[in-house]
């Protein structure tokens, strides 16, 4: 039976679900809090690029979008290690030339509303901002262009606003919703890298470029237009932090030291640095996630990631692809489909909010680690000796659709395994040779044998101890 479904949100995730439910036949009004990206293009330096993977293409697929969106990508097939001692290493995502894909969210964003537009169910209203959310009187209230508030009466609702989600501030009014944030101590700068004189990309399009500086880290996405979108990620106060590079010659001397590569290629660096203010980043979860029959949350506005995994976006999509699953399961029975989406997704999403955080470490401190190179290198030996037994985790986050909660068991099984392989003499001489088979089946028959302690929830720097999200894993 058809439903009147209101969506709030129009960004990718928002975007996505309305043509999912107008393409199972429902009416779908979207509400939009800002202006039409079409009209009025978002402004530049807080939009950390996406990187699509398999979980995000899989829903576009569902949707008949992923032509479109193809276009707008370039694909990255490992991680262009820009060293400071000048040496340049390239790690490949996986021995199978498996990419992600970088894309402008803003570009992504546009298409995906023009899309969703075109569809005869789907109705975006833009400059429309919901203020209130009355679950038991099934009512939004959403302020118009005009000023004036409208009471809208939905049979069903999703919120899709975002990590800082007014749909989500309302529900915290209630005795039954729990909701937590925590904000990174670290923050970010968007840069821009233009295309050489030529006209050419400034470094290798095909990889995603990564100068891990410690407490600091800078990445470089490459756009389709030939520049790049350069992310700064630092504290914002400490020896090397936004704080500290507070003049015109601390940041020269810092880019010119520590990535000189870069500031060769960024005229304007210096200058853009000065723009605006830095951005927080936060993670966060809640819960429930659904009331009834009538609201459900998804995406951001349900599970807030910091980007260091590149799976936000990619997250928020699998919500969509796995709601679809739970509607054609239960045709007609939104309890049931609701029930379903929260019980598979509020586990996986608390799974994926963990990794992301714990993913800087790796990045920006582990990559400098000579031991990080020996173990991405002995991740692939291990992987082709036990291949069912064992995957590399950022081949299983992705380039598959593992559940992010197996994810994280396995990964901590994988890590065991490694950590018994680096201790072992002669590891590093082995390596590519035969002798390395027998090394690493003897690991793995001494992992699965040791005791499995329980595994205590940490912070990793983030906050404080994580609660248990009703619903969620314990």
């Amino acid at each position: 039976m058809s439903k009147e479904i209101a969506i709030v949100g129009a960004g990718p995730v928002g975007a996505v679900l309305a043509l999912l439910l107008a393409q199972r036949g429902h009416r779908v009004d979207v509400f939009e809090a800002r202006f039409d990206p079409r009209t009025h293009p978002p402004r530049g330096g807080r939009s950390i690029n996406l990187t699509l993977a398999e979980r995000g293409w899989k829903a576009f697929r569902e949707v008949g979008v992923a032509d479109a969106i193809e276009d707008l990508t370039i694909p990255l097939k490992g991680r262009l290690i820009h060293g400071e001692d000048g040496q340049d290493r390239f790690q490949p995502y996986s021995s199978r030339g498996d990419a992600i894909f970088s894309a402008s969210r803003s570009e992504v964003s546009v298409r995906l509303v023009e899309l969703a537009t075109r569809h005869e169910n789907i109705t975006v209203h833009f400059n429309h901002r919901c203020r209130d959310v009355d679950v038991e009187g099934r009512r939004l209230f959403v302020r118009q262009a005009n000023g004036n508030v409208r009471t809208v009466e939905p049979d069903l609702v999703f919120a899709a606003d975002g990590a800082w989600s007014q749909v989500k501030r309302c529900l915290t009014r209630r005795d039954d919703f729990h909701a937590y944030q925590r904000i990174s101590p670290l923050m970010y700068r968007e840069l821009r890298v233009p295309a050489t004189a030529d006209g050419d990309w400034a470094f290798d399009k095909n990889a995603l470029h990564l100068w891990p500086r410690g407490d600091c880290m800078i990445v470089a996405f490459p756009n389709v237009d030939r520049t790049y979108t350069v992310s700064i990620f630092m504290p914002a106060t400490g020896p090397l932090s936004f704080a500290s590079l507070s003049s015109r010659t601390e940041i020269h001397d810092f880019f010119r030291s520590s990535c000189p590569d870069l500031f060769e290629r960024a005229a304007d660096l210096v200058y853009d640095f000065f723009g605006p203010p830095p951005s927080m980043l936060v993670s966060g979860g809640c819960g429930p996630w659904v009331h009834g029959d009538w609201l459900a949350l998804i995406g951001d506005a349900a599970h807030a990631l910091v980007p260091f995994l590149g799976q936000g976006l990619n997250a928020g999509l699998e919500d969509c692809s796995v709601l679809a699953e739970c509607i054609d399961r239960n045709p007609g029975d939104w309890t049931a489909t609701f029930e379903e989406y929260q019980a598979d997704r509020q586990p996986n999403s608390e799974a994926i909010i963990r990794m992301a955080e714990d993913h800087f470490n790796k990045l920006a401190r582990g990559a400098r680690d000579p031991d990080f190179v020996l173990r991405r290198a002995l991740e692939e030996e291990v992987h082709r000796v036990a291949p069912e037994s064992f995957e590399p985790f950022y081949q299983m986050v992705a380039f598959g659709d593992r559940p992010y909660l197996e994810i994280e068991g396995r990964q901590a099984r994988n890590e065991a395994v490694l950590d018994k392989l680096v201790a072992r003499p002669g590891i590093r001489a082995a390596v590519g040779t035969p002798a390395i088979d027998d090394m690493i089946r003897a690991a793995i028959t001494e992992e699965a044998r040791a005791p499995r302690p329980r595994r205590e929830r940490v912070t990793s720097g983030w906050g404080s101890a994580r609660p248990r999200v009703p619903g969620g894993p314990a």
